[in-house]
């Protein structure tokens, strides 16, 4: 391999690294600008919407959000509004590792590694493999740590 070969590889690479380091950079930049709203929560092989366990939310009914704000210091918010009104909020952390995946602890049904998929360029989905639901600890160790579905639109 001559030294140009050599020269041109090592500069390549650092293109890449760059190029991957901005991106991430862009897809942290998207989460924080803006709050999200969550349009559902599935849990493994139950096809429900979770969001149908709190109070007065129903899957069509106008009255009820919950909204998540990423902030640029790895704290999340996240909170239920109901009729306008706050029905409870909750913190958690959460990381960007790479661009397309989302490390977040949540409240009762977020903890764990999600893949990103931007399907549109305001709707989001998150999967994960193992997410630990702390809403099913002791309850159904099934769902304890389960394959998890989010489903979010930015506002």
């Amino acid at each position: 391999m001559t030294t140009v070969t050599k020269c041109f590889i090592i500069v390549l690479v650092l293109a890449m690294v760059v190029t991957l380091d901005s991106c991430t950079k862009v897809r942290q930049d998207t989460l924080i600008k803006g709050l999200w709203e969550i349009d559902g929560i599935y849990i493994d092989t139950i096809q429900s919407n979770q969001l149908n366990n709190l109070e007065h939310y129903t899957d069509g009914n106008n009255c009820c959000n919950y909204r998540i704000d990423f902030q640029d210091n790895g704290v999340v918010f996240g909170y239920y509004l109901t009729y306008d009104t706050f029905s409870f909020v909750t913190y958690g952390t959460w990381d960007l590792p790479d661009y397309n995946h989302l490390d977040i602890k949540l409240g009762n049904y977020l903890d764990g590694n999600f893949k990103i998929t931007k399907t549109t360029p305001t709707h989001f989905k998150f999967v994960s493999a193992a997410n630990h639901v702390k809403a099913y600890d002791g309850v159904d160790p099934r769902l304890d740590t389960c394959a998890t579905r989010i489903e979010m639109d930015k506002q």
